[in-house]
């Protein structure tokens, strides 16, 4: 309640209002607390509001009316409360069949995709050692750090695969989309066992959300289902959203 009542205050930073926003759309029980939030505050002020209605005729209403006036205030209280209650309910139910029937924004399925994908990487210790510090940047959550590290491999090793793809990666999670999208296209130019570049092109697409993005994030993905690229599936289930 106190992280819900920072939002409503106004205290939150950019990012934090972004997440707090998302957790709505895609936690139920989130938009429950949320709901029941606002009611309560708006019960808290009905009550109070009535509270000091039924003082003020106490002070200035004395004698034998006194008591029919304090037990009529509890009565309207009660009713207030019960009202509020139903409205709670309401929306409660709206919003929950709201996030249960909305689909996840293309940004979102981007953001699944690389934290399923991406989660943690793993470079073994010896010739790839500055490979191994750049992923430990990245495992601790210094993304813009581990961009910088991996793009300090790729001046050393243009060749290096894995320090182009965890530099784009890196440059996705650390917000800076134009240099993740300069990265996964040089990641298309390597004939691996197994390249999703141009898959992960569309995502960064889809994270900097610019007008003409979705449009060419589109193109990206209908090109990995017509030439069977890796990422085939997922780019057919990401087109169904769009």
């Amino acid at each position: 309640m106190h992280y819900i009542d920072d939002f409503f205050m106004g205290l939150l930073s950019k990012e934090e209002v972004n997440t707090f926003e998302g957790r709505i759309k895609n936690d139920p029980a989130f938009a429950a607390d949320v709901a029941f939030y606002i009611s309560s505050r708006q019960a808290a002020k009905e009550l109070s509001d009535a509270e000091k209605k039924a003082r003020f005729r106490q002070i200035y209403k004395p004698g034998n009316g006194y008591h029919h006036q304090e037990q009529s205030a509890k009565v309207v209280s009660m009713r207030k409360v019960l009202r509020i209650a139903l409205a709670a309910a309401i929306i409660i139910a709206v919003v929950t069949t709201f996030v249960l029937n909305s689909k996840p924004s293309t940004s979102e399925l981007a953001s699944k995709y690389i934290n399923k994908e991406y989660p943690q990487l793993s470079i073994q210790m010896g010739t790839a050692d500055e490979l191994s510090k750049a992923a430990q940047f990245y495992n601790d959550g210094k993304y813009a750090e581990a961009e910088a590290a991996f793009e300090s491999v790729i001046t050393k090793d243009t060749s290096s695969y894995s320090a182009v793809q965890y530099a784009g990666v890196s440059a996705m999670r650390a917000g800076n989309y134009d240099k993740a999208l300069q990265h996964f296209r040089t990641m298309e130019k390597f004939h691996t066992h197994y390249n999703p570049a141009v898959l992960l092109q569309a995502a960064a697409l889809m994270k900097r959300n610019q007008p003409g993005d979705k449009q060419e994030a589109k193109l990206l993905l209908q090109r990995v289902i017509d030439n069977n690229l890796d990422g085939k599936e997922t780019a057919q289930e990401w087109l169904k959203d769009f």
